[in-house]
């Protein structure tokens, strides 16, 4: 009963931070579909947990930046395209697609972060570890600096093609993972009894 005890302890830790912990966070959040990152403004979304923009949205590496600590936060800003294809730069920008140490460390034309390069991405889920966002703050305080940008309530995402299912995905992936424990458990528990079982018979034997 400790072994089991144990097991399922570790086991549950596991499963509820890497997989359920995610889940939860961003579930307890909003969606937004459909958003103009032009003329979307981030103190209207603080709620958010996921974002999908227009289909028309994009990244702006050439307004991208990165921070160079420790490591190198690298943020660039969500905007759309116009008619001719160029980046339509927002009179505040407040949606920012994030990354760590996938970036130079300078200002625009090297941001390679999520999926940055993914024609069909145009959403993100919310950056949540607060630990993690000055960082990222400082970076976009650079940006506004170097490119002379307006940035009043900045919302930091992952960058990716469906953050609505990503995070589906986290809860999936905690139920699968605890029928697998379960399962392994039994299967070592099995195992255990028929060895027993057979060390027993032997000995009964001599």
């Amino acid at each position: 009963m400790l072994l089991a005890a144990l097991c399922g302890t570790l086991a549950g830790e596991y499963n509820y931070q890497v997989n359920m912990l995610p889940y939860l966070d961003v579930a307890m959040l909003q969606t937004y579909l459909d958003v103009d990152p032009v003329n979307a403004r981030g103190e209207h979304l603080m709620d958010a947990g996921r974002i999908v923009f227009t289909k028309a949205s994009h990244l702006d590496i050439k307004h991208s930046m990165g921070f160079m600590d420790t490591d190198v936060w690298c943020v660039a800003p969500v905007t759309t395209l116009d008619l001719d294809g160029n980046s339509t730069v927002p009179a505040v920008v407040d949606f920012w697609a994030i990354g760590k140490n996938c970036c130079a460390g300078s200002a625009g034309g090297d941001f390679r972060c999520g999926s940055w390069s993914d024609r069909f991405a145009h959403g993100g889920l919310r950056l949540l570890d607060e630990a993690e966002r000055p960082f990222y703050r400082l970076a976009v305080q650079q940006a506004e600096a170097a490119f002379k940008l307006q940035v009043l309530h900045p919302i930091f995402l992952h960058w990716m093609p469906e953050p609505v299912e990503e995070v589906e995905a986290y809860k999936k992936g905690g139920h699968r993972f605890f029928q697998i424990a379960v399962m392994s458990y039994f299967l070592f528990q099995f195992t255990l009894v028929f060895a027993a079982v057979f060390f027993v018979n032997k000995v009964a034997q001599w």
